[in-house]
C-alpha cells in the first residue's frame, strides 16, 4: 500500500510539473514590455529580451574558481543569425509560439590547457 501511495505521489508530482511547463499564453505574453538587447535592464523582473538577427550585443566571460589565484574576464561582442525572443525559460523565433529554451538551443563549453596556454570554447547552435 505504501508502493501505491509513494507511486501516485510521484505520478502526481510528475503531472503537475509537466503543468507548468505549457508555453505562455498570447495573452500573457501581449501584457509584457518588449526589451530590446543592449537598451538596459527593466525594474521588473517580467519581460521578454528581444534580440533583432544580425545586431551586435557585448557577452561578458568570467574565470573564477578555487584553483585561481584571483578571478579573470573578458568582453566581446556577438551576433546572431536570426531574430530570438527570450522569456524566462521560453524561446521564439517570431514572439508568437513559444518552446522550452532546452528544446531550441544547445550550449556546449569546452576548456584545456596546453604548453601555450589555456583556450575556452563555448558553442551555441540551433538543435
Amino acid at each position: 500500500m505504501k508502493q501505491m501511495v509513494l507511486s501516485t505521489m510521484l505520478l502526481a508530482l510528475g503531472i503537475s510539473g509537466c503543468a507548468s511547463m505549457a508555453p505562455p499564453s498570447s495573452a500573457e505574453m501581449a501584457k509584457l514590455p518588449v526589451v530590446e538587447i543592449g537598451s538596459g535592464t527593466p525594474d521588473s523582473p517580467d519581460y521578454v529580451l528581444h534580440i533583432p538577427a544580425g545586431q551586435t550585443f557585448p557577452v561578458e566571460l568570467v574565470i573564477d574558481g578555487s584553483m585561481l589565484q584571483q578571478k579573470a574576464g573578458a568582453n566581446t561582442q556577438v551576433s546572431l543569425q536570426r531574430e530570438l525572443y527570450l522569456y524566462k525559460q521560453w524561446l521564439s523565433y517570431d514572439g508568437k509560439s513559444w518552446q522550452p529554451t532546452h528544446e531550441q538551443v544547445d550550449f556546449t563549453l569546452s576548456a584545456g590547457l596546453n604548453g601555450e596556454g589555456g583556450k575556452v570554447v563555448v558553442k551555441a547552435n540551433d538543435r
